[in-house]
């Protein structure tokens, strides 16, 4: 009996991936490992690997001793790329470390009121100790500006 392998794509703000799902195999994933950028997430319990044509050629031709479930059109992943999408041309950084960050945290799938908190207060607090660079921001920086002794 053949493993079934399922196949979800999902859309991130930067692209479009595949969240890949099977019982336990060390064949499988020695295979998924030879994918530059494909990586374990322990959040989604499944392997993932970037998008593209390419990609769904080569897990195509890679994992063909397998039964191969896709799911290519996910409801909830194109509502959230929308969401990110009208979120992100919100957006008006001050300081590059932030976009930095924003970039970082969706790139790891954070929520999106958490992407639009976390950004701004970065951005904020960054912006309003300006002639300093990250490196120089002290602790005791931080809990004056956060009103803490």
């Amino acid at each position: 009996m053949k493993t079934t392998i399922t196949l979800q794509k999902s859309w991130l703000a930067g692209g479009e991936e595949w969240h890949i799902r099977f019982p336990y195999d060390s064949a499988i994933i020695s295979q998924l490992r030879l994918i530059k950028g494909s990586r374990w997430s322990a959040a989604g319990r499944c392997w993932i690997v970037p998008g593209g044509k390419q990609y769904e050629e080569y897990l195509s031709a890679v994992l063909c001793g397998y039964t191969l479930n896709w799911h290519r059109t996910p409801d909830d992943s194109i509502h959230r790329k929308n969401a990110i999408k009208q979120h992100e041309s919100a957006l008006r950084f001050k300081t590059e470390e932030a976009r930095d960050f924003h970039a970082w945290m969706l790139q790891r799938r954070y929520s999106l009121n958490t992407l639009k908190v976390y950004a701004q207060s970065v951005d904020y607090f960054l912006s309003s100790l300006k002639p300093k660079r990250c490196g120089e921001i002290t602790p005791a920086i931080q809990n004056s500006f956060c009103g803490m002794k």
